[in-house]
């Protein structure tokens, strides 16, 4: 099934809650202008302060509020409110869930080898491909064209080289620092705040074109429960997050992530599950009618045979 049949089956509604399609879509991203913030700290500084931070986040649980806004075909503005889970473990393994009425209605997640995006309700449909893939022209996108592992990046959780990617720079208008690094599968532009040395901003880029295809807004950071560490230790991460794309008009739209609670496991639970990040348990529990290989013509496609 073709990429635009299976949108008018019902799965364009969701395309803009990933609001983070591959490196093939975009536009151009630049930071905020204004006059110069003098001379900007080092990049040992800037390096330290956020690594620091992430060092000790091996995991991650935390309850979200959603609200989810698209384009639909007709051009109108439509929008989806509901609750479910951000959960990771670093450096790849994640999963974002949206639940209506109880029950599952959306699960993107992935690990280190395959990626994979299941919908509940009346789509009742699954799409899979093995990361290796995802870039191959023989490889179908994904409805919501990405890779699940970077939501951790756009999240603002990784670590910062020893040595620059590229000489730091100062937005006066957002207040923040900007630093340039390879990502995990394109390029990272970060905004790290002025005073606290956060991330506030995140932008996954094309660096032969210079087109943004994915960018993350953070904000109200607070304090991450981890076991094992005193609550003066704990780390700082965002519970705002609004996720955007832009591409094609009728592709644009956000996704807002409110979260409650985040810790490094479920309340009551002394690890995150790893059928959380198993898409064989995945499709048992959420039985999809149809289940789609995305790379099926590469060599090395994600299952051998269609169920």
């Amino acid at each position: 099934m073709k990429r635009k049949a299976r949108a008018a089956a019902g799965v364009a509604m969701f395309l803009a809650l990933a609001a983070v399609g591959g490196c093939r879509s975009g536009q151009p991203g630049s930071p905020t202008s204004g006059p110069p913030m003098g001379d900007p700290p080092s990049w040992s500084e800037l390096a330290d302060h956020q690594n620091t931070r992430v060092a000790d986040v091996a995991g991650f649980y935390a309850a979200a509020s959603v609200e989810v806004t698209w384009t639909d075909e007709a051009g109108q503005l439509q929008r989806e409110i509901g609750e479910g889970n951000l959960i990771f473990t670093r450096p790849d393994q994640v999963a974002l869930t949206f639940e209506k009425l109880g029950k599952s209605y959306l699960w993107l997640g992935g690990g280190p080898e395959r990626s994979w995006m299941l919908w509940g309700g009346d789509i009742s449909r699954a799409y899979l491909a093995r990361n290796e893939n995802i870039f191959d022209p023989r490889c179908e996108e994904f409805p919501i064209p990405m890779l699940p592992a970077e939501l951790i990046d756009l999240y603002g959780v990784f670590s910062l080289p020893a040595e620059p990617g590229a000489p730091v720079r100062g937005d006066e208008g957002r207040s923040a620092w900007i630093v340039t690094v390879p990502g995990r599968w394109c390029h990272r532009r970060v905004w790290l705040d002025a005073l606290s040395f956060r991330p506030i901003r995140v932008e996954l880029f094309d660096a032969a074109s210079g087109r943004v295809w994915a960018s993350s807004e953070l904000s109200e950071y607070r304090a991450m429960s981890i076991r094992g560490i005193a609550p003066g230790r704990f780390p700082l991460m965002p519970t705002r997050v609004e996720v955007r794309a832009g591409g094609e008009q009728r592709l644009q739209g956000s996704v807002r992530l409110t979260l409650s609670n985040p810790a490094d496991v479920a309340p009551g639970h002394t690890r995150i599950n790893p059928a959380l990040f198993d898409f064989d348990a995945i499709a048992r529990s959420m039985r999809p009618r149809e289940v789609i290989v995305l790379d099926a013509a590469c060599e090395r496609p994600a299952m051998s045979d269609r169920p």
